[in-house]
């Protein structure tokens, strides 16, 4: 446990995880309480944190080439938003949002949603392109504010309209081999290849911040 003082409104006690969140020992919630907090101690920058997004960004660069998303391919089980996930998601259409949401599964930060079922219930299911490029809350996924800018594990993604079986288009931020970042995200044929990705309009980035 951390000590903390009302009076000083900061810790006393240095961060248990050490650097790992932060150069600052004695730091909560970014010095930004009002805006943010952390009730668990489970600030996003920890090292189950960045080995969590780590995982993601490695899985998605390794399926560059693979048509397990592709329209006319085999599908994931599980991730083939086909019409016995329901409804919003069209028969043999190929799903990004799929690809993504995989991708956060493999490094245990899914990107769930919860939605109305149809029958007065509601059902856990993982997000849209649509929803990730929007500002609603996704658990654990905050949008990226600006001038931050993303980082390998990140989720980019941009609303698209006018489409019978899309909302949008998101992909997987991975290292590039050059210390920069580029995307990897699946297409009606295949996964990748990276920096393939067209993105319309400016995307909205998302980051896990859970432990």
């Amino acid at each position: 446990m951390r000590r903390h003082d009302n009076r000083v409104g900061r810790y006393i006690s240095a961060d248990p995880i050490g650097q790992a969140g932060g150069v600052n020992l004695y730091a909560y919630a970014r010095n930004d309480a009002i805006d943010w907090f952390d009730p668990f101690g489970l600030i996003e920058g920890s090292a189950s944190n960045k080995a969590k997004r780590t995982a993601i960004a490695q899985w998605a660069a390794a399926q560059n080439g693979s048509t397990a998303f592709a329209k006319s391919g085999t599908y994931a089980p599980g991730y083939s938003y086909d019409s016995g996930f329901g409804p919003q998601y069209p028969a043999r259409s190929w799903k990004c949002s799929a690809f993504t949401c995989a991708a956060a599964a493999s490094g245990g930060a899914d990107t769930k949603v919860t939605v109305p079922n149809g029958s007065g219930g509601t059902v856990d299911r993982c997000a849209t392109a649509g929803e990730l490029a929007g500002n609603n809350g996704i658990p654990n996924w905050r949008v990226l504010g600006p001038g931050e800018a993303p980082e390998p594990g990140d989720i980019a993604a941009v609303p698209l309209s006018g489409g019978a079986d899309y909302t949008g288009h998101a992909a997987v931020v991975t290292g590039d081999g050059a210390g920069g970042t580029t995307t990897v995200g699946a297409h009606a044929g295949q996964v990748g290849p990276p920096g393939a990705d067209v993105f319309p309009t400016k995307p909205t980035y998302r980051r896990f911040t859970g432990d």
